[in-house]
């Protein structure tokens, strides 16, 4: 994900370059409709289970953004960065997609497949951490 959304942030730099695109609200939509979705395609899946590095990584890209086309000093502090304009951490966006995920999972039938999924790799956890105990008599 931090590959592709590196490719994708400099791909929407450099159209915004070709097409002479200077403001700033115009270029903070195309990132958030263009490069965002990129970064956190299937954070439903992933977003629990990576580490606080990757994390920043993934971030890198938005403060790039941010500080590149607004032409902040690099070493500005994160957050300030996301107060001032008006942004959310992109770890905050993955977050809220994968508790919605599992609020939708929560409520389809025990039968459905992603249901049956979500179930099978709990008790795979359950089992590798040893306190699984099966409850169907």
């Amino acid at each position: 994900m931090i590959n592709g959304g590196w490719k994708t942030y400099f791909g929407h730099e450099n159209n915004c370059k070709t097409a002479k695109l200077v403001m700033w609200d115009r270029k903070k939509f195309l990132f958030e409709t263009l490069v965002t979705p990129v970064i956190l395609y299937g954070c439903e899946v992933w977003g629990c289970s990576i580490f606080r590095e990757s994390w920043k990584n993934i971030e890198q890209i938005q403060k790039r953004f941010i500080t590149y086309s607004l032409k902040i000093k690099s070493n500005t502090p994160y957050p300030i960065l996301l107060i001032e304009v008006g942004l959310s951490p992109i770890k905050s966006l993955a977050m809220t997609r994968l508790l919605l995920y599992k609020h939708k999972l929560n409520n389809i039938g025990d039968h459905r497949l992603p249901k049956l999924a979500l179930n099978s790799s709990q008790n795979h956890l359950r089992l590798k951490r040893g306190w699984y105990k099966d409850t169907r008599a």
